[in-house]
């Protein structure tokens, strides 16, 4: 048996989806637009012959990998076909940095995907007629290899437009290991994500921005290691009543910097840190200067509680509350 991976739905998944959702489960909203953002998994029998299939999709709003659309034609089931596909899209992920894959499984084969590692969680609720709960499995690979060298992975830190980025155990010293991810995003172009990132590093270096040191680059894994700054998110402290004003000095002191070398960097407050009398910006990515991206006219906003912080911690809050809402 062998399993390949589509960017687009083949016409193999096509079939084998319309055979047993819907002329033999009698489903009728079969296909639908996150068949053209999901990758596609298709496994081949001796024969050659498409026997199984299922999709793989990113949601932001679950901050994780969504699994649907797994069918096994009837007389090829019990031939473990099932769990090869899963093991597929779980490497899947794992090489791409994700953190875990959520599944909107039929109740009745439920003890199927419990066997695989995937947990109940949630109600049960009718789709199309037919009972379905949510399950999820967590996906995080204890260690990754930056050019032959291994990091111990402690915890997943965010996921970003560019990639993952995780707090690793190097021996007795902490860094933050990022696996570029290649997701999509509607709002911004990145080009080679891996260079950018360097790029952006050299470019903020130059200019005297404190940055958490770039320590080693592993281009064919597409992974960096960095300085891990320990402390409090401006985020973190404009939540809490604690944003010292010595912060908003010194983001201003950077934008004096900033400004005249035609630079903007990401003013959002999840991307700084304050170590001692420090203040760090921790994301590397910067772009042209663009007057309406600046500080005083777009960051300012989130470094108080604003009516547009107030926003963004509610809609932060209502996302992890209100779960899964996506037929798959």
């Amino acid at each position: 048996m062998k399993i390949s991976i589509y960017k687009n739905l083949p016409i193999e998944a096509r079939q084998i989806r319309q055979t047993v959702f819907v002329e033999e489960q009698g489903f009728l909203e079969e296909f639908d637009h996150i068949d053209d953002v999901a990758v596609h998994f298709v496994a081949y029998g001796e024969d050659e012959l498409p026997v199984g299939t299922c999709r793989l999709f990113w949601d932001a709003g679950m901050e994780g990998y969504v699994l649907g659309r797994f069918a096994v034609l009837g007389e090829y089931r019990d031939k473990h076909i099932g769990a090869a596909l899963l093991g597929e899209a779980e490497k899947y992920v794992r090489k791409a940095g994700g953190k875990s894959i959520s599944l909107h499984a039929q109740c009745r084969v439920s003890g199927f995907y419990r066997k695989q590692g995937y947990a109940e969680y949630g109600e049960a609720e009718d789709e199309q007629g037919c009972p379905h709960v949510w399950m999820k499995k967590d996906i995080l690979a204890e260690a990754l290899s930056v050019n032959g060298r291994e990091y111990f992975l402690v915890k997943l830190l965010g996921k970003g437009k560019g990639g993952y980025s995780y707090l690793a155990q190097d021996g007795d010293q902490k860094v933050v290991v990022k696996q570029i991810h290649h997701e999509p995003c509607a709002y911004y172009q990145f080009g080679d994500k891996l260079e950018s990132e360097i790029r952006d590093y050299r470019r903020l270096q130059d200019i005297g921005i404190p940055l958490p040191k770039l320590l080693e680059v592993d281009r064919q894994k597409e992974r960096i290691v960095k300085e891990f700054i320990e402390g409090k998110t401006v985020y973190e402290m404009v939540l809490k009543d604690e944003l010292p004003q010595a912060c908003i000095a010194q983001v201003r002191d950077m934008c004096r910097v900033l400004y005249p070398a035609h630079i903007n960097i990401d003013y959002f407050p999840t991307n700084f840190i304050l170590q001692g009398d420090t203040l760090y910006y921790i994301d590397y990515e910067c772009n042209d200067y663009m007057e309406e991206w600046n500080f005083e006219n777009w960051g300012i906003k989130y470094w108080s509680k604003t009516p547009e912080f107030l926003k963004y911690v509610e809609e932060q809050t209502n996302t992890l509350a209100a779960g899964p809402a996506m037929d798959l």
